[in-house]
């Protein structure tokens, strides 16, 4: 979705293997114009991929206070992230408490969820982050490496990709904010082609029903 004026948006992602035995992380700080701040890419020894996307959200977090970029938007892909944030949780609270503490200093960014489709320049700067040499330190862009400068320019022309998803699954788009989706009707045994759009003044996800 896009910022709102003078806002900027953090977009992160964690990227596990179970070929390497470290993790990647990644993300990213754009302005509302989807115009690229700031990033980062490194590796963290292999745990799983929600501690993988902790760790991303505190770097980009910890980007984010030492560079003063803000106001602030956060998006993720994981929603368990999200959830883990609002509830206690032993395993992660170490991490849990790192992110709380981070936002707060912020001043409380909402953490929004992004489908992966509305995230893919973070997931790419995690995927590099696993690729790194091992011991290598963490990476911080001033400009976009190569390897995202391609969808960095689909995201600001509001470049559409796609997914099917079960009506049941409309059903609670439809029920969500206007700006994020609309549904116009619903169809049994029908799917729904979602259409997200990351940086656009449009509507960020529009959804048109199909046979299957």
């Amino acid at each position: 979705m896009t910022p709102q004026i003078n806002f900027y948006k953090l977009n992160t992602d964690g990227a596990t293997s179970s070929k390497t035995d470290t993790d990647g992380i990644g993300g990213l700080i754009r302005n509302h114009k989807g115009e690229w701040m700031v990033g980062f890419a490194g590796q963290i020894p292999h745990m799983n991929c929600l501690s993988a996307e902790l760790q991303a959200l505190i770097k980009g977090l910890s980007l984010a206070a030492q560079l003063r970029l803000l106001p602030l938007q956060v998006e993720i892909d994981a929603k368990e992230v999200i959830t883990l944030l609002d509830n206690q949780n032993s395993r992660y609270s170490n991490l849990i408490l790192d992110c709380r503490y981070l936002l707060g200093t912020l001043h409380d960014p909402v953490v929004n969820h992004a489908y992966r489709e509305q995230n893919c320049v973070a997931d790419n700067l995690a995927k590099l982050g696993n690729r790194m040499p091992p011991a290598a330190a963490l990476c911080i862009f001033v400009e976009p490496p190569f390897c995202v400068t391609k969808q960095l320019l689909e995201d600001q022309r509001g470049f559409t990709s796609q997914r099917m998803i079960p009506p049941i699954i409309v059903q609670q788009l439809d029920d969500q904010d206007g700006n994020r989706c609309f549904v116009t009707n619903h169809v049994p045994k029908e799917a729904a082609i979602i259409y997200f759009k990351s940086f656009s003044s449009k509507n960020a996800v529009h959804t048109t029903l199909k046979n299957r």
